[in-house]
């Protein structure tokens, strides 16, 4: 049972390098090897029951209900495995974590792209809209 962040940065390193072998042209046989572990990763995000992003790989009841944290969306940002437009039951899942007032103060940028999509988190990124 493990934490659905690992499996998200496993997913995101390997689709990575696989890219970037690519583009330089090198290293074919290792891009094959991270190519056949990567089918054989856990979807990057399950939902759970109540239809949120669960935090393990296994549904389970939570003994903190209203204990707050966002690793488990690593996907939504910094990764991009999360979009409103590739991916909207899984952005659907995420927005469920937080209300806006909490995602304000208690998450900021990270949650920012769940509700507004990736071209806030873009501007954000080129501009200073959003301050610390």
């Amino acid at each position: 049972m493990g934490p659905t962040v690992d499996n998200q940065i496993v997913r995101e390193l390997f689709t990575n390098t696989i890219y970037a072998a690519g583009k330089l042209k090198i290293d074919g046989a290792f891009m094959q090897r991270l190519s056949a572990k990567l089918k054989q990763l856990p979807p990057p995000v399950r939902v759970a029951k109540d239809g949120r992003v669960m935090e393990w790989m296994e549904d389970y009841r939570e003994t903190e209900p209203s204990h707050r944290h966002i690793s488990h969306l690593y996907g939504l940002y910094p990764a991009s495995m999360i979009t409103p437009e590739a991916t909207p039951s899984w952005a659907e899942a995420s927005k469920k974590h937080w209300k806006p007032a909490e995602m304000m103060v208690l998450a900021g940028r990270w949650l920012i792209r769940c509700f507004f999509g990736q071209d806030c988190i873009t501007a954000t990124r080129h501009s200073n809209y959003l301050q610390p």
